[in-house]
């Protein structure tokens, strides 16, 4: 055998996973989306540059975001008397978009969660020995407001690739 001549250009790209993804109503695909699935439908989530994760209404492509009112969550706190930094059970993952307050918002993925709270307010104090996620009020107003991506013209619809 001889020597080895020099290396070639690069060839085409390969085809893309067989694997589903959104595509909008002109056949373009929807950049950085995801196909997840619930019971009757698909659920649309698509990431933006900062790594947030935005659930999308396929449809028409508006955000479908949890919403939380800081006026109707219950305010723990870590000791007994209702004393110290007040807490909500907020239950989004970090790195997913909601709204708290009007605002859309995702908590980082480092956020503070208390596991144990010793007490919480209603029409009074009430001691507790309660379990879950409680992230801190504070941390949850200091939030900076995000914008959802957009995604193009819907229907949105789902394509195996």
């Amino acid at each position: 055998m001889g020597t080895r001549g020099p290396e070639g250009p690069a060839g085409p790209a390969g085809p893309i996973a067989d694997h589903l993804l959104w595509m909008d109503a002109t056949g373009k695909l929807v950049d950085n989306s995801f196909v997840g699935f619930q019971p009757t439908s698909f659920v649309m989530k698509v990431i933006d540059t900062s790594g947030v994760f935005f659930s999308m209404n396929p449809l028409n492509g508006a955000a479908q975001l949890e919403t939380y009112n800081s006026s109707a969550l219950t305010r723990f706190y870590l000791a007994p008397g209702c004393v110290g930094p007040a807490y909500v059970s907020i239950n989004t993952a970090p790195n997913v978009a909601f709204r708290y307050d009007g605002r859309v918002v995702a908590m980082p993925i480092d956020v503070e969660v208390a596991l144990t709270v010793g007490s919480f307010a209603g029409s009074g104090c009430t001691a507790t020995n309660t379990t879950g996620t409680f992230v801190r009020v504070t941390a949850l107003e200091a939030l900076p407001t995000i914008a959802p991506p957009v995604i193009g013209v819907g229907p949105f619809h789902v394509e195996r690739m």
